[in-house]
């Protein structure tokens, strides 16, 4: 059982190694695991099949720092 917490572990990584080594193991794969961690896919994804989300903006590390004090007002 892959109990695990935090990048590396819960982005697909962990699931990945373990298929590349042919060991089995519970839980999600590789793709429900990466879009799961990444959640601005993870609300457009479910957005497209009709679900309601609460309005939100993306706020990225690699934004220019005045854009990002815009989104932020």
């Amino acid at each position: 059982f892959p109990i695990a917490h935090g990048s590396l572990y819960e982005d697909g990584c962990l699931q990945g190694l373990l298929e590349l080594a042919d060991v089995a193991y519970v839980g999600c794969d590789v793709l429900a695991s990466a879009i799961g961690m990444h959640k601005t896919m993870a609300r457009r994804l479910i957005q497209v099949e009709g679900v309601e989300v609460a309005p939100s903006r993306e706020i990225s590390s690699g934004m220019d720092a005045s854009f990002r004090a815009r989104i932020c007002q």
